[in-house]
């Protein structure tokens, strides 16, 4: 049972990893429109502002915010499934991180 509930929790990272890959994509298509300006998103949660750009969480118990300036974001993601552990994606890195730290 304990090789089983790695796998799990390897599962949920993944998941994870990809959402925040996802958010940024969804991030830099919404910034299409604003002249490459990220700041109205700021402090915001990404499942509804990113709606229009076809983001959506994969998992109900997961939490996606930004965090933005005019140009660079950070988006954080957390599931409740796995206390304490985030994935955070820094437009300046270009990749997840996890429980990485945001330069903003």
């Amino acid at each position: 049972i304990p090789v089983f509930l790695n796998q799990r929790q390897k599962g949920y990272k993944a998941d994870m990893k990809s959402v925040a890959k996802n958010a940024a994509t969804a991030v830099e298509s919404y910034a299409t429109e604003t002249n490459g300006d990220y700041s109205a998103l700021n402090g915001t949660d990404a499942t509804a502002s990113l709606a229009d750009e076809g983001f959506h969480a994969s998992n109900t118990g997961q939490t996606v915010t930004l965090e933005t300036t005019v140009d660079g974001y950070c988006i954080e993601v957390t599931d409740g499934r796995l206390a304490g552990t985030t994935f955070l994606y820094d437009s300046s890195k270009g990749v997840p991180e996890e429980n990485g730290v945001c330069t903003l």
